[in-house]
């Protein structure tokens, strides 16, 4: 299976607790798990916008 990375953010918050290397079926108990795509700037803290796809500091 192909690695990807994501933002991982705590179940419903928007900041951006960790930025991780995993699996797209990897699951974290009490988290979700946003891919960060080519291109896209992610670190910790940023927020996430669900509606937009975006992330901002």
């Amino acid at each position: 299976m192909e690695i990807f990375t994501y933002a991982l953010i705590k179940d419903g918050d928007t900041k951006v607790e960790n930025t991780i290397l995993c699996e797209e079926d990897f699951i974290l108990d009490g988290y979700y798990k946003v891919k960060i795509e080519d291109g896209v700037f992610c670190e910790i803290g940023m927020q996430y916008n669900a509606k937009k796809g975006t992330f901002t500091s």
